[in-house]
C-alpha cells in the first residue's frame, strides 16, 4: 500500500523554521534552503526579515515584557515575520495577527497565542521610528562604523542601497550574438530591459525567474551582476595568452574570460570540487571550450607546473559585504573578528598567485567586499614590492558606474540600480 508524501508545511511555518536555522544555528541562506521547496512568498519573508532584521528586532523587543527563552526563538522569528508583514508588506494588522496565531498552533505552543496577539497589535499602533543606530540603518554596528569611516561621502547611500532588491543583470555571450541583438530579442518577447553600463551587460527592468529569460537555455546570455562583469574587461587578456583564473569556482568569470578573449589558454583552479563541476556545465551551455580545471588549494602551489602565466584573475574569498542586497544573511552572520583571518588568507592567496605570474604580466585582484581590510590594505602591501607596479583602471571611469578611487584600485559603490560593491586593483609585474 502506497503512502502519500507528508504535506508541505505552511509557508509562514516553513519561513520560521528556516529563520531559526539561519539566525540561531548560523547556517548561510543557501545552505538553510538546501532540499527545501520554498515558495516565492517564503523567499519574500526570509529576505525581508534578513534585510530589516535589526529594526524588526527593536520593534518586537519594545513590546516584550521580558526576553523570550532561547528555546522559544521560533516564537521570536514568528514575531519578526508578523512585524515585517505589517511594516513592509502592507498586510493589515488583523491579517498578520491571525496568520501568525495559526502558525503558533502548528508549532505547538498555545501559550504564545496571547503574546503574539499583544505584541503585533502593539507594534501596529506604535508609530515611533527605530532609535538605535543598528535599527535605524539595519546593519550591524561594526559594519556601519567601517563603512562610515571609509566612505564618508557615500556611506548613507551604500547602507540604504543594501536594503533594496538587486537588479537582475544579464551578460551577453558575444561568441554567439551581439548585445543589441540580444536586447531586441528580449524586448520582442515582452521582457523590458535596458543596456547596462558595462559593454556586455543588459539590465532587466523587473527581475523574473531564469526559466522565463529568452536566450538563457541556448547559451546566448548568462546571469551576472554588471560589477562582476568588469573583471574580464579589466584583465583584458589577448588570444594566445596563458591565463589563470585563480579562485575560479563556480566559474562565472571563467566563462566570461573565454567569451571576452577567444583563443586564450585558460587554467581554472579552486579547492571546491563540487563547485568546479559547474564550469564544465556552463561551458557546455555557452558553447565554449572547457579550460584546464584543477581541484587544489591555490596557495599550496603543488598544482603548478612552473610555467608562468601572462595574466591572472584573483577573485579571492571574502566577507561578501559588497553583495548584501543579494545575501542579507551576511549582515547577521558575519563578525568583525573574521576580517583579520580573511586578510591573512587573502594575503597568502595573492602571494601564491603572484609567484605564478611572469615578468611583464598583469594580475587583477578583486573581491565582492566593501571593506578596506580585504581590499586596499592587501594590494597596498603587495604594490610596495620592487617588482610590482599599480596599473590604471580607465574602464571603470568610462563605465560611469559610481565608484571611489583608492590608492591602488577602485571600489564600486552600490546604488539602487547599480552594481554590487566590487573592489578591483590591477598590478603589473616588472620585467
Amino acid at each position: 500500500m502506497s503512502h502519500a508524501p507528508p504535506a508541505a508545511p505552511l509557508p509562514r511555518l516553513l519561513a520560521v523554521r528556516l529563520l531559526v536555522k539561519i539566525l540561531r544555528r548560523g547556517l548561510p541562506f543557501d545552505q538553510a534552503l538546501l532540499h527545501e521547496h520554498a515558495s516565492p512568498f517564503v523567499h519574500e519573508l526570509l529576505y525581508g526579515v534578513l534585510r530589516h532584521y535589526f529594526s524588526l528586532s527593536e520593534r518586537v523587543s519594545r513590546h516584550l515584557r521580558k526576553p523570550l527563552r532561547a528555546k522559544d526563538f521560533d516564537i521570536f522569528c514568528l514575531l519578526l515575520t508578523g512585524v515585517l508583514q505589517i511594516h513592509h508588506m502592507r498586510t493589515p494588522a488583523h491579517a498578520a495577527v491571525n496568520e501568525s496565531v495559526g502558525v503558533v498552533r502548528r508549532i505547538g505552543k498555545p501559550w504564545a497565542v496571547k503574546l503574539i496577539n499583544a505584541v503585533l497589535r502593539a507594534v501596529a499602533c506604535d508609530r515611533r521610528e527605530p532609535e538605535g543606530i543598528e535599527a535605524r540603518f539595519d546593519h550591524p554596528g561594526w559594519l556601519i562604523e567601517h563603512v562610515r569611516t571609509q566612505y564618508p561621502q557615500h556611506w548613507r547611500e551604500m547602507l540604504s542601497a543594501n536594503l533594496t532588491r538587486a537588479p537582475l543583470c544579464l551578460r551577453v555571450n558575444t561568441t554567439k550574438t551581439t548585445r543589441d541583438a540580444a536586447l531586441d530579442t528580449l524586448q520582442r518577447d515582452g521582457i523590458a530591459a535596458v543596456l547596462g553600463a558595462v559593454p556586455s551587460c543588459i539590465v532587466l527592468e523587473q527581475p523574473r525567474p531564469s526559466a522565463q529569460i529568452t536566450g538563457l537555455a541556448s547559451g546566448e546570455i548568462s546571469v551576472q551582476d554588471q560589477g562582476a562583469q568588469l573583471a574580464a574587461l579589466l584583465l583584458d587578456p589577448c588570444s594566445g595568452m596563458r591565463v589563470l583564473d585563480a579562485c575560479a569556482a563556480p566559474g562565472n568569470k571563467t566563462s566570461h574570460l573565454l567569451e571576452h578573449a577567444p583563443g586564450i589558454s585558460l587554467t581554472s583552479v579552486d579547492q571546491s570540487e563540487m563547485r568546479l563541476q559547474r564550469i564544465d556545465e556552463e561551458c557546455a551551455r555557452l558553447g565554449l571550450p572547457c579550460p584546464s580545471i584543477i581541484n587544489a588549494p591555490l596557495e599550496e602551489l603543488a598544482w603548478w607546473d612552473g610555467q608562468a602565466f601572462d595574466a591572472v584573475l584573483l577573485d579571492v574569498p571574502c566577507s561578501g559585504t559588497g553583495t548584501l542586497r543579494r545575501h542579507p544573511d551576511i549582515k547577521v552572520l558575519a563578525r568583525a573578528d573574521e576580517l583579520e583571518s580573511n586578510h591573512q588568507r587573502q594575503t597568502h592567496l595573492l602571494d601564491a598567485a603572484w609567484r605564478t605570474l611572469k615578468p611583464g604580466g598583469k594580475l587583477l585582484y578583486s573581491t565582492c567586499s566593501m571593506l578596506q581590510r580585504e581590499n586596499e590594505d592587501i594590494v597596498r602591501a603587495k604594490s610596495a614590492r620592487a617588482d610590482a607596479v599599480v596599473l590604471g583602471l580607465p574602464q571603470i571611469g568610462a563605465s560611469g558606474l559610481t565608484h571611489v578611487k583608492t590608492g591602488s584600485g577602485a571600489q564600486l559603490i552600490t546604488t539602487p540600480q547599480g552594481p554590487d560593491a566590487m573592489f578591483y586593483a590591477l598590478l603589473g609585474k616588472r620585467a
